[in-house]
């Protein structure tokens, strides 16, 4: 018998080990973890539930109601249903109003996504300054939300903003006609898109 057999003959005789069962998972550490996941949860659904759900729920209620001063303080304001949405559509300066949203909105997005994409791909190309200039296109998006709405509603009061105040002066404005000097005032559409370099840079340096 050669060796190779002999070999061959043990490793028949020996007895096979027997399988490893796989662990299994303490339901302790699994029930932890749940808690843990739900802990990280909570804030985030009670922030949109406080400053989300509960204020479209009370926007909702308030315009299906007729409310004055006293019912809006002591409450039991009347049921009027769509009555206030009639009331707004038949209104002689809705549909002005809702045009010059349109045509606000439409002119914003474009200015956003030509320049923002203008921009992300200038500043994919290395040169001199290209990391400060980078970093100084993020201000406008590090500046407080309160401060930028309160800067653009100064600037386009149609009393003594700044801007209007440039219209009368050329003649292009008329008093505090919301349709003359609010909607004629080309900068308006932009001032949306002031904070662009800042998404721009921010995109194209990741």
């Amino acid at each position: 018998m050669t060796v190779a057999h002999e070999v061959a003959s043990r490793a028949e005789a020996a007895p096979a080990a027997p399988a490893r069962a796989p662990r299994r998972r303490s339901g302790r550490r699994t029930g932890s973890g749940q808690w843990a996941a739900w802990g990280f949860l909570l804030p985030v659904v009670v922030y949109l539930l406080a400053f989300y759900a509960w204020p479209l729920y009370r926007n909702l209620d308030l315009s299906l109601h007729k409310y004055t001063v006293r019912s809006f303080v002591q409450g039991g304001a009347p049921f009027s249903g769509l009555d206030n949405y009639q009331a707004v559509v038949q209104n002689p300066t809705f549909w002005p109003a809702l045009l010059h949203t349109i045509v606000f909105t439409g002119v914003s997005l474009l200015f956003q996504f030509t320049i923002g994409m203008a921009l992300a791909v200038f500043f994919t190309q290395h040169f001199r300054l290209s990391v400060t200039l980078r970093a100084l296109f993020l201000v406008p998006w590090l500046l407080p939300l309160i401060v930028s709405a309160s800067t653009w509603s100064w600037m386009m009061n149609s009393d003594s903003g700044v801007i209007n105040s440039l219209l009368k002066a050329d003649g292009n404005a008329s008093g505090g006609s919301p349709s003359r000097s609010y909607g004629r005032s080309p900068p308006s559409p932009c001032c949306s898109g002031w904070s662009t370099p800042s998404r721009s840079s921010t995109s194209s340096g990741s």
